[in-house]
């Protein structure tokens, strides 16, 4: 009988744990394709047809009847623009009075990514954004993603619902694209 000897076992069983995507007890997952970026989400993640041409794909997270459960996933593929740029875009689409905004920046699998966590009263964009109109959403929160992924371009994901509902899925939208919270670093915002 051939045994392996416990250093290779254990070797294995290291590697495995490695290459296994970090998930919440019992969630099963499914790797779907959104505009050529390959993510890793929640099999309860229920992928929509897109309400713009901008946008490469978007989900639907919890219980669209649920409004304090329930939030959009919107993955965009365009242009390079800077990182300042995005993250002031986004700081400009919250209130400033009660607006609370943290920016770090981690390695996933796609190598560097930005990650600007803001909440507050969201101005929610209503009709085409050219019109720039929004209806303000109180106790908002949003998880803004800015990945590089070589030889593909610039990729942002934008979580954006609830305060609470949002925060409870930041894991799973770090584990989607193979970033982790604790490896990133707090970056200092110019405010």
């Amino acid at each position: 009988m051939n045994r392996l000897p416990l250093s290779a076992l254990c070797g294995l069983l290291l590697f495995a744990l490695y290459v296994t995507p970090p998930v919440a007890h019992g969630t099963e997952t499914r790797t779907v394709d959104a505009g050529g970026l390959e993510l890793v989400v929640p099999a309860d993640w229920k992928s929509e047809q897109p309400t713009s041409r901008l946008r490469a794909a978007q989900f639907r997270l919890g219980d669209a009847d649920d409004e304090d459960n329930n939030a959009e996933l919107a993955v965009f593929n365009f242009g390079a623009s800077s990182v300042s740029a995005n993250v002031q875009r986004w700081i400009g689409q919250y209130h400033e009075e009660g607006r609370e905004a943290k920016l770090t920046s981690g390695d996933g699998t796609y190598g560097k990514y930005y990650l600007l966590e803001l909440s507050g009263t969201y101005k929610k964009s209503i009709g085409p954004p050219i019109r720039q109109r929004t209806v303000d959403v109180p106790d908002s929160r949003s998880l803004n993603v800015i990945l590089s992924v070589p030889q593909k371009g610039m990729y942002f994901l934008k979580l954006v619902g609830p305060d609470q509902y949002v925060a409870s899925q930041a894991d799973a939208l770090r584990t989607s694209f193979g970033g982790s919270a604790e490896g990133e670093e707090e970056i200092e915002l110019d405010n």
